[in-house]
């Protein structure tokens, strides 16, 4: 594997909204619990990416999971679940997200779940036009980039395979807002070059201890007070080039990545970790409570009472680590 000090990330932006669902600022799926499916978008199901694709997105035989609880009361993000009972939906233009979830301690809600789904997965490589439906970082223009999943708080993903097909991501995780996620017995494969397959990031700067992004509703999906927790036992196979497994971008307090599985790389220029960021460790200043700079108060373990302002139940789990895959 050889090591560069050059990133290319993709980009995967958009973070996209359950509504009119042929845009491409719009994911395919919102809120959902799933339960088997193939999800594609850029790329169909064969392979064939951009104007050589048969469908340019869409999803078939995926299953909304019922047994799983979630209220969708005041959450204006959450897909009919009715719209997964088996059946195939296909899409007019790529989307840039497929799935995005948005549950956590916030809404106490436990996070989404997925399991035994696939998803194939590319970005727009010139060929087609699709400006007019899709965002750049400034909500105008184009954005190249495709995305499996976005999470912003918790999420539980198990046995998923995922087919990149370049300028795309598997994971988009907002690593500022305390979320915890673990991926279980899953595959990622590159086929082609310039992919992310895990994008941890921070966009707008230090916002999870920043006393700008204070507000008492908890639907601000604050993080502040929490430490995010990143598990990911996924066996990784890279057979081209300038692709990145780990990206970890920005400022998130108390950072924990525990990445498991086997990862194999077999082209050039690619990165296993890349970390451009500041990773405090809290336990070194966070008390049983604890007050920022608007004067709010938070118990760090779970004995407020007051759902949004508890942090980690344990003191140590404000340690930040990195656990290393195994790489070849």
């Amino acid at each position: 594997m050889e090591m560069i000090t050059q990133l290319k990330l993709p980009d995967n932006s958009g973070y996209g909204y359950q509504g009119y669902t042929n845009w491409s600022q719009y994911a395919i799926a919102e809120n959902v619990n799933l339960t088997n499916g193939t999800f594609w978008s850029g790329v169909d199901t064969s392979g064939n990416v951009g104007a050589s694709a048969t469908s340019i997105a869409g999803y078939d035989g995926a299953t909304y999971d019922h047994s799983l609880p979630y209220s969708i009361a005041n959450n204006p993000f959450s897909q009919i679940s009715s719209l997964f009972n088996g059946e195939r939906h296909d899409y007019r233009y790529r989307h840039q997200s497929i799935l995005n979830l948005h549950a956590g301690p916030w809404n106490n809600q436990p996070g989404f779940t997925v399991k035994n789904a696939t998803f194939y997965v590319a970005g727009n490589h010139g060929d087609v036009n699709d400006k007019d439906f899709v965002l750049d970082k400034k909500g105008s223009g184009q954005g190249l980039g495709t995305e499996a999943i976005h999470i912003v708080g918790n999420a539980d993903l198990d046995h998923v395979t995922a087919y990149l097909y370049g300028k795309s991501a598997f994971i988009n995780n907002e690593t500022f807002r305390g979320g915890k996620t673990n991926i279980t017995n899953s595959n990622v494969y590159v086929k082609k070059d310039e992919n992310t397959i895990f994008n941890l990031r921070t966009e707008f700067g230090p916002w999870q201890d920043s006393p700008y992004y204070a507000g008492d509703n908890p639907t601000d999906y604050r993080g502040w007070q929490l430490s995010t927790k990143f598990n990911a036992n996924v066996d990784l196979t890279v057979d081209h080039q300038n692709n990145t497994m780990y990206a970890v971008k920005g400022f998130a307090g108390g950072l924990r990545v525990d990445s498991s599985g086997n990862s194999s790389f077999n082209g050039a220029s690619n990165i296993g970790y890349s970390m451009l960021g500041w990773v405090p460790n809290k336990y070194n200043y966070i008390n049983d409570t604890y007050t920022i700079a608007t004067g709010q108060s938070f118990d760090t373990k779970h004995t407020s009472g007051v759902l949004d302002r508890e942090g980690e139940a344990n003191r140590k789990d404000y340690i930040p680590y990195v656990k290393n895959a195994k790489c070849s």
